[in-house]
């Protein structure tokens, strides 16, 4: 079974990077303004592989020459990636980077190049404009875009606790998954990283750590981000189908985990789930929101791994 999964899941996500790079050669011109958020991803990514290896000695010999032919496609897969789900979100409405953008004042609607920077204007120059219409035009935006009303202004207090009440949902719900199923870890996974119950002392080590806020990123950029929009846009899933889009991206993402436990069904209906309200939560707030709640969520599971997988 974990070899047809396997299947599965590679083949759609070639799939996935070829159609991306197909979209990468035809859209490059529209896409360039992003390239410097993409190479941010990217090098962050990449560099976190490379300090990782930096660090362990014992792998200086395997690991180097791996790194030296496979960082470079992973760097550009992520660059690529990241430009054009930020194009795509801005083609839809819909958040990339809504902290980021804000932060740096980038348009999140094409359309509206114009009416944000009238925005803009209205912020810092109130004496040289009809201030009556100017604000008119503003509240329109933000009615009609609730994308540039995340650029102009991000609800922090509701923001953070869907971040955190999700994180919160899907730890307790992993809990409690473990503690009825009682998984261990896959054969093949304990050649490759042995057995967290093994040794507790040394169970989590800041390689591991680094790897799984590496994974944050990485995973989010290209499901969240990349496939998902992707999905809206060609499969036309906008509004009420949007739902659509999650499912398939999540039972991807899903996938992607399979063969890590036994039995294998216990990984994936931990993994789908949560795919889930990673989904909604990227519509509603953006990769930020969704790369923090992978985040938390992989650093308390590691820890919990001792203690929860044989």
């Amino acid at each position: 079974m974990t070899v047809a999964l396997g299947c599965i899941y590679g083949l759609a996500m070639l799939f996935f990077t070829i159609a991306f790079l197909v979209e990468w050669i035809k859209s490059r011109n529209e896409i360039k303004k992003y390239l410097k958020y993409g190479a941010w991803f990217g090098f962050i990514v990449v560099g976190l592989d490379l300090f990782i290896v930096a660090i362990t000695p014992s792998a200086w010999s395997s690991s180097l020459l791996v790194a030296l032919v496979t960082e470079p496609i992973v760097l550009l897969r992520l660059i690529g990636f990241t430009m054009l789900g930020m194009y795509y979100a801005a083609e839809l409405g819909y958040p990339s980077f809504p902290i980021l953008l804000k932060k740096f004042k980038i348009p999140v609607v094409e359309e509206n190049l114009n009416l944000v920077a009238e925005i803009d204007k209205n912020e810092t120059s109130q004496e040289n404009q009809d201030s009556d219409l100017s604000s008119a035009q503003a509240e329109n935006v933000v009615v009609k875009h609730p994308v540039i009303d995340l650029l102009i202004s991000i609800n922090w207090k509701e923001y953070f606790i869907k971040v955190l009440g999700i994180s919160a949902v899907s730890i307790f719900y992993s809990i409690i998954l473990f503690l009825l199923t009682k998984p261990h870890m896959s054969e093949l996974v304990q050649q490759k990283f042995g057995t967290p119950s093994a040794n507790p002392a040394n169970a989590v080590t800041i390689q591991g750590v680094l790897v799984l806020f590496e994974f944050a990123i990485a995973e989010e950029i290209v499901f969240r981000l990349g496939i998902q929009n992707f999905l809206v846009k060609y499969l036309k899933l906008q509004n009420n189908n949007y739902w659509i889009a999650i499912v398939i991206t999540s039972a991807l993402w899903t996938l992607g985990h399979a063969g890590v436990l036994e039995p294998e069904w216990v990984k994936l209906a931990q993994i789908f789930p949560i795919g889930l309200l990673l989904g909604w939560l990227y519509k509603k707030f953006g990769a930020e929101s969704t790369m923090l709640v992978h985040g938390i969520f992989n650093l308390v599971l590691v820890f919990l791994a001792t203690y929860l997988i044989k």
